[in-house]
């Protein structure tokens, strides 16, 4: 299949090293790799060439003797490691996307993050995220979307401190820190119930006889009827 053999130039052209590389110009490089990778159209070729692409990122290294620079048209002094970059991160910028190859990108920013204070390689990954945001889901990937282009902008800046996988450090004159959610409120002790008032039972004069009296007051009642003078016949 065509797409099956794209992918496998694209690898192997991205494999090269810089010598093999440097009759190409950057726009010669980029003009066959962009024809190639129109033709990778199938999401699980263009993910596993995203993860190879950014390996190769990973692996690029100062060139020393000049040669993918100096070929290019570029001094001595030329920064060939910088060039190789920016060739990797085209080839990036033209894969096929989808969800799945953007979040394979985006998980793998510790393999670039070193290339991203290179301007063109943050402007080719900035271009990336503009991308996935046009896709079908791309309102429900906003806050993936958001998180990893401040990723992005920190390394850009040579701020990001990706220890665990952590999230970008932002900047001191950033957007606000998350407000924090009000305390709870206490719920109104509840009111202790009023002391319930004892109801005085008012006997009539009738009943007073009936009345059973204990302690105290018996007794005084007994003295008040024995005090009492009996009447006379």
């Amino acid at each position: 299949a065509d797409a099956d053999v794209a992918a496998a130039d694209v690898a192997a052209a991205t494999d090269a090293p810089p010598d093999a590389a440097a009759p190409l110009s950057a726009e010669s490089f980029q003009a066959i790799l962009g024809f190639l990778l129109a033709f990778v159209d199938k999401e699980k070729h263009a993910e596993a060439l995203a993860e190879k692409l950014c390996q190769r990122l990973d692996a690029t290294k100062a060139d020393d003797d000049g040669v993918l620079a100096a070929a290019r048209g570029g001094g001595a002094d030329a920064d060939g490691q910088a060039a190789a970059r920016r060739d990797l991160a085209f080839c990036l910028g033209k894969l096929m996307l989808t969800e799945k190859v953007a979040r394979k990108l985006a998980e793998l920013i510790a393999t670039y993050k070193d290339a991203l204070p290179d301007a063109a390689v943050h402007e080719t990954f900035q271009g990336i995220v503009a991308k996935a945001r046009k896709l079908p889901k791309g309102a429900e990937l906003k806050e993936f979307l958001d998180d990893w282009e401040a990723k992005l902008a920190a390394g850009h800046e040579r701020r990001l401190d990706l220890d665990g996988l952590g999230p970008a450090e932002k900047p001191a004159g950033g957007p606000a820190a998350k407000k924090k959610a009000p305390a709870k409120k206490r719920a109104p002790a509840k009111k202790r119930a009023a002391p319930k008032k004892k109801k005085m039972v008012v006997e009539s004069d009738e009943e007073e006889d009936e009345v059973d009296l204990s302690g105290d007051e018996a007794a005084g009642k007994e003295n008040v009827r024995a005090a009492a003078p009996r009447a006379t016949r």
